[in-house]
This record gives C-alpha cells, structure tokens and sequence, in this order.
C-alpha cells in the first residue's frame, strides 16, 4: 500500500488529462500487478471491487466521482496461457497482457497504455484474441459514447485490427451495447438523424452490428438499421433543408426552415398502403410516406 501511495504523490496533476502522467502511470501498474497475481478464474467483479476498494480509501480526501482518481475499477480475462489486465483510476484507464508462468509483459498498442476518458476491459476470444470494451467515463449523463478494439496476436504482441466507435444510452449497471455470444461480438449504438435533434434519453435510429470472430480479426455478418421508414425521412428532410428539388421538397423547407429542431416525440401508424409519420417539432408535422420496393418516398405533409 506505501508504495501505491508514494507513486500517487508523483502525480503532475490532480485531475488526470490525455497527456500521460507518469507517477499516475506508475500507481497503476501496482493495482495491475496485484489484480494479475491475486484473481483467478473464479474471481468476480465484487472480488475485484474488493481487492482496489482499500486503495481507493487509501488516497481518497473528498468525495469520490466516476472522473476523479480515488474511483477505482478493473477487469481481468485468462485465456491460453496469457491474462490481460486492466484498471481504471478516473478518467483513465490502463491495459496491460502478461504471460502467466512468467509475468512477461505480451505488447500492446500504445493506445491502452494511457486511455482518456474509455474505461478499457479486456474480454478474451476462444482461439486467443482479445476484443476491448472501451465504454466512456463521464460524471453524469444518460447517453456515452464507447469504444471496440479486436486485438490479434502477432510475432508475440498484441496489433489491433480493428476500432469501432459508437454510441449508447445507459439504462442500468450493464453495458448493454456489447455482448459476446460464442465467436461473435454484438454491438449497438445509435445514429445521429440528419434533420433534428432529439434528447439523451431517446433511442431512436438503433443499428445493430454483429461481428464473427477469428484470431481477433473482426468479419461483419450482419448490420440491422431499425425504423427504416423514419430513417429515410429524416434523409429526405434534410435534403429538402439543404438542396430542395421538387415542388414538395420546396415547401418543405419553407414550412420548416434549414436549422435542425428538437425533436420531442413522434408517433407512426399504418394508413392502408401508407405510412403517417407525425414529428412533434417546433411545430407538429404529418408525413404521409410509401414503401415501394426497398426504398420509401415522401408523399406529402400538413404542419400542424
């Protein structure tokens, strides 16, 4: 324990930065090494919690937030004779491999050796890759953005093949925009409407991504976009907001302008062959909308 709380007092600052603070570097790798010696298969997240949670009480002098450096979290996987280890101390993370007879360091991409504001997790795959679950670190806030890494083994070190950034809205304890079932990786993250803006909360414009993988090289197999039919009017919205062609391209964008609004909550229904669409914006907007084929057209609208 001294000696964690005599590479902390090295700090340069006491709010951590994306530039790499060595003494801050240097408390890591202790709680590293601990984590890396002290778990084993069986070791849950509580094991861990409890292995930093004396440490975090160690250099704590106020009140603890996700952002500063008391807040103390890590991860562990075991896999093929290697484990892969990481802590969090605030805003940063740190990732490191070792192999497990010897406790020699396997090379990593220099991004894990000092990630600001992604909270690096290391997750093994069956054939000895690695895929990073890298969710953001923020104080307060529903929605975050995170990041995917799939790490391949390579001339013994770790490269990364691939990098997935997305977005998600919390809804509890668990990230729920990664799963990994078997030898694939499950992602979901939102995209951003083109023509309005909506509320942290709203999940609108989900795409689900599914990934096969192999030695850590990700394969897409799938990408799902749900609510196609909302997705395309918000595209024909803001071509008729930036670059209106047709007669009701151009009345569109009389009636609602060419600055993005809020978008406070929509509705759809079936209407025979077509589909009513109704935004409630500044002002309420009716989109009557058809599915021809794979694509949708715009038929008309009323502003309420």
């Amino acid at each position: 324990m001294k000696a964690f709380r005599d590479a902390f007092a090295l700090r340069s600052d006491d709010v951590a930065s994306a530039k790499p603070d060595a003494g801050v570097i240097k408390a890591m790798d202790i709680l590293i090494d601990k984590l890396r010696k002290d778990t084993n298969n069986g070791s849950t997240g509580e094991d861990i919690e409890n292995m930093l949670g004396p440490y975090s009480r160690a250099i704590a002098a106020e009140e603890i937030f996700p952002t500063t450096y008391p807040s103390l979290s890590g991860a562990v996987t075991r896999f093929r004779g290697r484990v892969a280890v990481s802590v969090r101390m605030g805003a940063v993370s740190r990732m490191r491999v070792f192999e497990l007879s010897s406790g020699k360091v396997v090379p990593v991409d220099k991004a894990f050796d000092w990630m600001y504001q992604y909270d690096a997790q290391p997750n093994s795959t069956f054939d000895g890759g690695i895929v990073v679950n890298a969710p953001g670190i923020q104080d307060a806030g529903v929605r975050y953005g995170y990041r995917v890494y799939f790490l391949k083994p390579s001339a013994g070190k770790y490269i990364t093949t691939k990098r997935f950034d997305g977005v998600w809205v919390l809804e509890d304890e668990s990230n729920s925009h990664f799963s990994q079932p078997g030898a694939e990786v499950v992602l979901h993250t939102l995209d951003v409407p083109l023509s309005y803006f909506t509320s942290s909360p709203e999940k609108l414009f989900i795409r689900k991504v599914t990934y096969s993988v192999r030695l850590g090289t990700p394969t897409l197999v799938s990408e799902q976009k749900e609510q196609p039919s909302m997705r395309a009017l918000d595209a024909w919205m803001a071509k008729a907001m930036k670059n209106p062609q047709t007669t009701l391209e151009k009345s569109f964008k009389k009636a609602y302008g060419t600055e993005r609004q809020m978008l406070e909550g929509w509705s759809s229904k079936k209407d025979g062959a077509n589909e009513k669409i109704t935004l409630n914006l500044e002002e309420k907007f009716v989109f009557t909308i058809r599915k021809q084929g794979s694509s949708y057209s715009v038929l008309s609208f009323a502003k309420n």
